[in-house]
This record gives C-alpha cells, sequence and structure tokens, in this order.
C-alpha cells in the first residue's frame, strides 16, 4: 500500500515537480536534443548513458486535435546491449 501524498514532503515534493516538467514537455523542445547523450541516474539501478534516437508526434486516436503543448509523442533512446530498461518513465539528466 503507498502511503498518503504528504505535502511536506521533500521527496514528494520532487516527485510532483518532476510531473509538473513532464505535463509541459512538448515533441518542439526535443527534437533539437536528437543525438544528444542522457543519463539514467536513479537507485537502485546503475547509471546509464542513453543517445535520444528519435522524437516523434504520436498518432491521435480520438481525432481530436489538443493544443501544441498536449499533443503525444515518443521518444527512443539507445542504451547498451548488456542493460534492458522496460518502457516506461525513466529519471533523466540532460
Amino acid at each position: 500500500m503507498t502511503p498518503p501524498h504528504d505535502p511536506e514532503n521533500q521527496e514528494d515534493q520532487e516527485d510532483q515537480a518532476g510531473l509538473d516538467e513532464l505535463a509541459t514537455l512538448t515533441l518542439a523542445q526535443m527534437q533539437p536534443l536528437l543525438e544528444s547523450t542522457f543519463r539514467r541516474a536513479n537507485p537502485p539501478g546503475p547509471d546509464i548513458e542513453l543517445q535520444l534516437l528519435s522524437a516523434d508526434s504520436a498518432r491521435l486516436d480520438s481525432g481530436a486535435d489538443p493544443a501544441a503543448s498536449e499533443r503525444p509523442f515518443s521518444l527512443v533512446f539507445r542504451g547498451p546491449r548488456r542493460i534492458l530498461l522496460t518502457q516506461g518513465m525513466h529519471d533523466l539528466e540532460h
């Protein structure tokens, strides 16, 4: 069971700040970073360097035309073959 969110907890505040940044991230911000290196640096796993290979818009299933800041997109990274990261959210540093 996950403990309730505590607004006074530093870790909860950092997690919320990260989600706020993610919510405003756009494809236009990521495209200039193609071929640059990012680092996954969050325990318990090892630090891993990843190269951003592609940043592409994703199809909208509903036919809606959201604002540019809400358009879905995908990022594809390349990393070491010996380490497999699952699809999902990972903390990255650039």
